[in-house]
């Protein structure tokens, strides 16, 4: 008797029933459905902590306490981390703690930018009323050349970032303050380099 040799679908479904041997067996199939579960859950579980945490980097993030608007300001390391802490800051509890990020002019254009001449906690307040999504607004993401350093003063675009769960700010002028840190010194809801 001849054996009948295989054709080339028949190929294709014996290399199939031996790469899915492993399957037959209890054990493995349940190693699978258990590594499936966990993978989900580590990613629900991360999901949930960017949205009430921001999960992102920058000075900020929500707490009790905080100091007073006209405390003394908080420098940061460099100009990026600076907008991304006034981010974070808009979208917690305590929105007025991004005035800390500015020096006195850069609070006044802030705030009049916003409609509340003189009054930085006012206008972060309002912002903060305009953020549907504050774990993706903590998180702002910088395009091509959306900051610019000259020392020792920096600006960051606006128009060259894209923010998500809120009103995209403004352009940012900083100043390196005396401890090397960098301060928001200025303020545009439109900088004349987005406007072109």
């Amino acid at each position: 008797m001849q054996w009948p040799t295989p054709t080339s679908a028949h190929k294709g479904t014996i290399w199939a029933k031996r790469l899915l041997w492993p399957l037959r067996f209890k054990f493995v199939r349940r190693l699978i459905y258990l590594t499936i579960i966990l993978i989900v859950l580590y990613n629900m579980f991360m999901s949930t902590v960017n949205d009430l945490f921001g999960g992102g980097s920058g000075d900020g993030g929500t707490g009790t306490g905080g100091a007073p608007p006209d405390a003394t300001p908080i420098t940061s390391t460099n100009p990026q981390q600076a907008i991304t802490g006034a981010y974070n800051y808009l979208r917690s509890d305590q929105p007025e703690r991004a005035c800390r990020l500015f020096d006195e002019t850069g609070q006044a254009a802030f705030s009049a930018a916003h409609g509340s001449p003189n009054d930085c906690a006012t206008a972060a307040r309002n912002i903060r009323t305009q953020i549907t999504a504050p774990g993706p607004y903590a998180n702002p993401k910088y395009g091509e050349n959306a900051v610019e350093v000259v020392e020792p003063e920096a600006a960051v675009y606006g128009c060259r970032m894209r923010v998500d769960g809120g009103p995209l700010l403004g352009s940012f002028k900083l100043t390196r303050a005396p401890d090397g840190g960098w301060l928001i010194s200025g303020y545009e809801l439109e900088a004349e380099k987005c406007r072109r």
